[in-house]
């Protein structure tokens, strides 16, 4: 094998950095990568794990938002019925506002939580 002919990539071995041993099956730029270094294909697969990392920030965020509206949920109810235990004039429809307005937080699917056995 000649020495134009190994991959160009680097590698990390105990705390040194060296050329990969590999042998060079893709030319870009008029040097030589194994499958491993390809500058194309370590792209792709960037933007793949970027997907993937977007879709669970995503779900991550969706269900951090929900938590902070259930907690002012959480916070105005209970306003709501020291209020109407004070005696509040019209308990009935001040407790109506409420639930229209965390009607969202109210009908969501309830979170299962993760317990270690």
């Amino acid at each position: 094998m000649a020495e134009d002919q190994r991959c160009c990539g680097r590698v990390w071995t105990d705390f040194r950095s060296g050329r990969c041993s590999a042998k060079g099956k893709i030319e870009r730029e008029g040097k030589f990568y194994c499958m491993r270094h390809d500058p194309v294909r370590v792209e792709e697969k960037r933007i793949e794990r970027q997907k993937q990392f977007n879709i669970k920030y995503a779900a991550w965020r969706d269900k951090a938002a929900m938590q902070e509206r259930r907690k002012q949920m959480y916070i105005e109810m209970t306003g709501a019925l020291i209020a109407i235990a004070a005696g509040h004039n019209d308990a009935r429809g001040f407790a109506q506002r409420l639930v229209a307005e965390y009607h969202d937080v109210l009908n969501a699917p309830a979170e299962k939580e993760k317990t270690d056995a």
